[in-house]
């Protein structure tokens, strides 16, 4: 069984393959969201996403509807 290294390797790998990983981290740094990422280089928002875990980039975070406070 592959150690947590090993996993993280072939993952770096597997994602090198599927686009320019300079340019996701130069994206990532100028603060551009998942969504402008994934258009610029022409992939899926959930590969942007996994790129971004993968490299322990600091990526956007989800700009929603902040959560309602509980009463209690």
């Amino acid at each position: 069984m592959e150690s947590d290294a090993g996993k993280d390797e072939s993952r770096k790998r597997m994602y090198r393959k599927c686009y320019d990983v300079e340019k996701l981290k130069k994206y990532v740094n100028e603060g551009k969201s998942n969504v402008e990422i994934a258009y610029l280089l022409d992939i899926s928002v959930a590969t942007v996403i996994a790129g971004v875990k993968a490299y322990g980039l600091k990526g956007m975070r989800k700009r929603g509807r902040p959560k309602k406070e509980l009463i209690h």
